[in-house]
């Protein structure tokens, strides 16, 4: 009989003991690169940016309302768009059907020809997925890149995947959260927390974009090295609460507080 029979090698411990060390070697890193300070990404703020453009002269996410944003005094704008691969490019527009027929909509090419380096863009994308992220993330960068606003838009996102493909080809970009303190469920809380310390940590995110109702306490101790884009306040006092906040980079709002 084999000397192993009569003694019992007691792995249990040294298996415990690697699983361990495994962990620390591929986390401490990534919670290492989140502690890491993240400069403003809008120089000299906070800034106020208009919401879907001015909604005082003309209809939210059309030329119209963008050009009067602008006109006016905002230093930036936010939009929302859909990639459509069928054009290829993006309907400028927040409800929007793949396919819907061409005439009458507005396409991201026709916004920033027509208004270039005018100012800042936040774009609000919404519909990328496994299946279209890398041609969306190509077409998005190339588009702002023709009308010299590759480094004037900030591009919102969710999903490890998404901010992948779109820092990949050089697009500024802000990632999505919700307040992981929020959710009930502790195991659902720590798992929302790992999986944004990981995204910060392993992209190039210059951002987290964040509902102004989220910023609690706990969220700024733990997110606040990070530059805040904040959506969407028209109230006073938030407005003035928000903006006195240590890391809120941009503002977005329906009213014209941008004319500071």
């Amino acid at each position: 009989m084999s000397r192993w029979g009569h003694r019992p090698v007691r792995v249990g411990g040294w298996l415990v003991a690697g699983c361990l060390l495994a962990v620390v070697l591929i986390w401490a890193p990534v919670e290492l690169g989140f502690r890491v300070p993240v400069a403003s990404p809008v120089p000299d703020g906070p800034h106020v940016w208009a919401h879907r453009g001015s909604h005082g002269s003309a209809l939210e996410n059309t030329l119209e309302a963008f050009r009067t944003a602008f006109g006016e005094g905002a230093t930036g704008i936010e939009l929302d768009l859909h990639y459509e691969p069928l054009e290829p490019g993006f309907v400028v527009a927040h409800d929007y059907v793949p396919g819907a027929p061409r005439h009458g909509r507005l396409m991201l090419d026709d916004v920033v020809s027509a208004l270039g380096p005018a100012g800042y863009y936040w774009l609000d994308l919404k519909n990328l997925s496994a299946g279209n992220r890398d041609a969306a993330a190509a077409r998005l960068a190339e588009t702002l890149d023709a009308h010299g606003a590759l480094n004037l838009a900030f591009v919102e996102t969710s999903g490890l995947g998404a901010a992948r493909a779109l820092t990949a080809v050089g697009l500024r970009t802000i990632y999505s959260v919700v307040n992981p303190y929020r959710v009930t469920s502790l195991r659902a809380r720590w798992l929302t927390w790992a999986y944004y310390t990981l995204v910060v940590a392993t992209t190039d995110v210059e951002g987290l974009s964040v509902e102004v109702t989220q910023l609690d306490d706990e969220f700024q101790r733990r997110f606040g090295h990070l530059p805040f884009f904040v959506y969407t306040v028209n109230d006073d006092a938030q407005m003035a609460r928000t903006l006195g906040l240590e890391n809120v980079n941009v503002v977005l709002s329906d009213r014209p507080y941008w004319r500071e």
